[in-house]
């Protein structure tokens, strides 16, 4: 999954795929679940929807079996992630409780991403910044200043949506004075 973050999101199909054929020769199957979410990923990046909930699913599938709650949690929001599920937002929340259960505040936070972005989509803007607002709080308690920055500019661009001008360059001015410190 590295050479997805270098940009190169072919290589990291290939990649996550001989992972999964490792994993499946071997006996673990939390190996198996890792390979699911890494090929549920990649796949979702490159929008290929149906093949990513494929191995979402399969993941989840593990992960229950296993009873392992931290890989179920990330599942889960591999799954809030995806369009092609009815109930994606419901699986995100899911996620959240999880996380939160299990003291993970970096999960709590990327839950927490994922239920703004859906409430924005959807127009409940007053819980999409219920949520954005949560994530700086954890993201600042934590010292993550650039998933600060990212959050100061999601939120940007919630308040444009809303004709709030001063606010999101309020917010825009707080994220370039995170930048400026990173």
């Amino acid at each position: 999954l590295l050479s997805h973050f270098d940009g190169n999101r072919a290589s990291s199909i290939t990649a996550a795929q001989q992972s999964l054929q490792v994993a499946e020769a071997g006996e673990e199957p939390l190996d198996r679940v890792r390979a699911h979410i890494a090929l549920a990923f990649a796949w979702r990046n490159q929008k290929v929807w149906d093949v990513a909930l494929d191995h979402a699913r399969a993941a989840e599938a593990l992960a229950r079996q296993i009873a392992d709650a931290g890989q179920l949690a990330w599942v889960l929001c591999e799954l809030g992630q995806n369009p092609r599920i009815p109930n994606a937002e419901t699986r995100a929340a899911e996620a959240l409780a999880l996380f939160r259960d299990l003291g993970s505040e970096w999960g709590e936070v990327y839950a927490l991403d994922i239920l703004a972005g859906w409430a924005a989509r959807r127009g409940d803007v007053l819980r999409a910044a219920q949520c954005y607002q949560e994530c700086l709080a954890l993201r600042q308690t934590i010292g993550d200043r650039l998933g600060t920055i990212d959050i100061l500019v999601g939120a940007a661009a919630l308040t444009v949506t809303r004709g709030r001008l001063e606010t999101a360059i309020q917010l825009l001015a707080a994220a370039a004075a995170q930048l400026v410190r990173a």
